[in-house]
């Protein structure tokens, strides 16, 4: 049996995330305005629709936390998991973290550890998201960043932008 599942992924860089989080395979993707999470191929846990007026635009899932952070051209959405020692596994917004007016809509999402996100755009920012969101540093690009990524252990970041050469 076919299992329909909501919306279509968008083409985009960061449109679909997946990882292994205490045992469990979670995919997570974005379509329009809404956030789907799923444990398999066909099985859907959790759907999430923002109100917001843009469309999401990046999403990435950190493996230690399970914690989910998906972008918009205005702001940055933190969900946190709840209810897995109960066999209910949901996400409930933790915190939004506004994005500068003048950056571009485009925007690269990357975990760190210790629940430190990495946001970039026309500037690196980072933030510590353990209990609240705070930012830690903001760093001015020449050019907006296409990708942004934490090596394995967070010591470093590379970052590349869209006509850069490789």
């Amino acid at each position: 049996m076919r299992t329909i599942l909501p919306g279509k992924p968008q083409a985009r860089l960061q449109a679909l995330c997946t990882t292994e989080w205490e045992g469990l395979r979670l995919v997570v993707y974005i379509s329009g305005h809404g956030l789907m999470i799923l444990s398999g191929p066909g099985d859907l846990v959790q759907t999430i629709y923002h109100e917001d007026f843009e469309a999401l635009i990046a999403v990435t899932i950190d493996e230690a936390s399970g914690k989910i952070a998906a972008a918009s051209s205005r702001e940055v959405h933190i969900y946190r998991p709840y209810g897995k020692e109960d066999g209910l596994l949901k996400w409930s917004l933790q915190c939004t973290i506004p994005r500068p007016q003048q950056e571009p809509k485009d925007v690269a999402l990357s975990w760190g550890t210790d629940e430190e996100l990495l946001v970039g755009s026309s500037s690196l920012r980072l933030f510590q998201t353990a209990i609240d969101e705070a930012e830690v540093w903001c760093r001015a690009l020449s050019k907006p960043t296409r990708i942004a990524k934490f090596s394995c252990d967070a010591n470093l970041i590379a970052s590349t932008g869209q006509y850069d050469r490789l």
